[in-house]
């Protein structure tokens, strides 16, 4: 299971980061993430990469995730002090934990997600 924190923040880096930055209402800079912030275990990564290659939460545009059984989007990244350049930026730990925790519930587990 070692490769998919690899996978993980490769994924964090080419898709969701961009993603997060990019968006019509951020625009912040991608020098500005803190790669310390990831503190994530395998297990976690893991289970929130299968949260969404299961289609059972989706990115609904700009890094803002959402499942089908809820309203609320979730997002992974924190934003830090608009007065610092590049704002920083961070990965949230709680949010990655939380769309993981919907995979093991739904594939492991047979929670009715939809």
């Amino acid at each position: 299971m070692a490769h998919r924190l690899g996978i993980f923040k490769g994924r964090l880096y080419d898709e969701w980061l961009p993603n997060f930055c990019n968006d019509g209402k951020r625009r912040h800079s991608l020098a500005g993430f803190k790669a310390e912030s990831i503190k994530n275990t395998e297990f976690d990564a893991s289970n929130f990469m299968r949260a969404l290659d299961s289609g059972l939460v989706k990115d609904s545009g700009g890094g803002r995730y959402l499942s089908e059984r809820s309203s609320a989007f979730e997002q992974i990244f924190w934003s830090g002090s608009k007065s610092i350049e590049p704002r920083p930026l961070t990965l949230w730990v709680d949010p990655v934990i939380t769309i993981g925790t919907i995979a093991r519930l739904g594939l492991d587990y047979g929670w009715p997600i939809y």
